[in-house]
């Protein structure tokens, strides 16, 4: 795993990613009710399986065996989620890329939570595909299988004028310790008004700190 790999999956070791989406009730009723049309008997895998609601959900339906891969520290703290709700002999818990996995066997279903904010916010379709094209049985699920991203005008000028206003004037004082240091800003004004970010890529949430203890759906 390379340095933007591991940047990439330490952020997903951080309880509050995950906390979003299991308090999505709309996401958790849609996946529940494909995978009880879809799951009973079958052979599951879970791209990113996080805590391993998804797992815990196919297993539920009726899956008879589900492979979760997970490639953050997540994958520690899901195996004893599985185990807390009685499931360790039916969803086995594979640390690592789904790009470098084995699985001993090809399966009937992948379900994956891989769209993120805005649809592809978690630069996750990739590997989903690949998941896919390595493992996916002829005629296998994919769930979910479409996806649409709709688009409407909006009008952000308030922001924007904020945000030049803010660094028109000449410096910007930065306090450090009891000096400060002036720093001329107004040249970041025709990339605000652009709307590009100048700071880059916030750094990776820092490592959980808390164990998940909790059972899912009992």
């Amino acid at each position: 795993m390379n340095a933007v790999d591991s940047d990439f999956f330490s952020a997903y070791a951080d309880i509050a990613v995950h906390q979003i989406m299991l308090q999505d009730q709309a996401r958790n009723e849609a996946y529940w009710a494909a995978l009880q049309a879809h799951a009973k008997g079958k052979i599951v895998l879970d791209v990113g399986s996080g805590t391993g609601f998804l797992s815990i959900l196919a297993a539920r339906a009726g899956a008879a065996h589900v492979y979760a891969v997970e490639a953050s520290a997540m994958a520690e703290v899901s195996k004893d989620i599985i185990e807390d709700n009685m499931l360790s002999d039916t969803i086995t818990v594979i640390t690592g890329r789904v790009e470098d996995v084995s699985l001993p066997c090809m399966v009937d279903i992948i379900v994956s939570e891989w769209m993120g904010f805005y649809l592809v916010h978690e630069s996750m379709m990739r590997s989903v595909l690949i998941a896919r094209d390595r493992f996916l049985k002829p005629g296998g699920v994919m769930m979910p299988e479409t996806a649409e991203i709709l688009c409407a005008p909006a009008n952000c000028n308030n922001d924007v004028h904020a945000n030049i206003s803010w660094c028109q004037s000449r410096s910007v004082l930065f306090p450090a310790r009891l000096l400060y240091y002036r720093c001329a800003s107004s040249c970041m004004c025709p990339a605000l008004s652009r709307g590009v970010s100048l700071t880059g890529a916030l750094p990776a949430g820092g490592a959980m700190a808390c164990k998940l203890a909790m059972a899912l759906l009992q």
